[in-house]
């Protein structure tokens, strides 16, 4: 046997070994082999199912609980009865558009002059709307006044005396009393001396008109509403020789 068959031999001996492991290992001595395909199976997947815990550690929100009612009882005490005073009128005016207010007559100045307090405490004085009554000092008397008088002495005394007598008739009927003073929205406020032009009711009578009707004054030629009524009551009283 030659040297290089001896050769050949021994790489053989030695080769064939190695390819029976290469072999027995999958062929993983040859890089170009194509490793074994291993497949695996998963198991079915259970289907989501979302399950909300109740935590047993979470502390509930109180329900508050509402308040018993509270019951007020009232105890009714006795209210006695109101000394009176003047107050507000809720009469209707006998005025169109004209305002109401009681008042109390604290004095009597003259046959249409009063002074008044209202039920606020407010006090004023009053000047009867529409007429005028003669005056009750000697010199402050005019005839020219009065229609178909004398300036002279017995006149001035004339009307002195119808004077008292229209003073007395107001004191009898409105000194100390509970009236309704009524504004005519048809005259002035005020007069030229800054007295309340109104008129007064007593007992449902218009004062200023029954003056004029007792021939105790005579109608004062200005503007308000019930003028024409008031020229009539004078007219009448005239006619009847009645007073002044």
């Amino acid at each position: 046997m030659t040297q290089k068959s001896v050769f050949l031999v021994v790489v053989l001996v030695v080769l064939v070994p190695l390819a029976g492991c290469a072999d027995e290992s999958g062929g993983a001595g040859d890089p170009t082999a194509t490793p074994p395909t291993t497949t695996t199976t998963s198991p079915p997947t259970a289907p989501s199912t979302t399950v909300t815990p109740t935590s047993a550690s979470t502390t509930p929100t109180p329900t508050p609980t509402p308040a018993p009612p509270t019951t007020t009882t009232t105890i009714s005490t006795p209210t006695p009865a109101p000394t009176p005073t003047a107050t507000d009128s809720d009469e209707e005016s006998p005025i169109t558009g004209g305002t109401v207010r009681t008042a109390t007559v604290t004095r009597v100045v003259d046959g249409d002059t009063v002074e008044v307090e209202f039920s606020d405490g407010t006090a004023d004085t009053i000047r009867l709307l529409g007429v005028d009554t003669p005056e009750t000092i000697a010199s402050n008397q005019d005839p020219s006044d009065f229609e178909g008088l004398p300036d002279t002495s017995e006149g001035r005394d004339w009307l002195l005396n119808w004077g008292e007598e229209a003073k007395t008739y107001a004191e009898e009927q409105l000194a100390g009393k509970q009236v309704r003073v009524v504004m005519d929205p048809a005259s002035d406020e005020r007069g030229s001396f800054g007295r309340l032009l109104a008129y007064i009711y007593v007992d449902g009578s218009n004062v200023n008109q029954v003056l004029l009707e007792r021939g105790l004054a005579r109608v004062y030629d200005s503007s308000f509403s019930l003028r024409d009524d008031f020229y009539q009551s004078e007219d009448t009283a005239q006619s009847n020789d009645r007073g002044l």
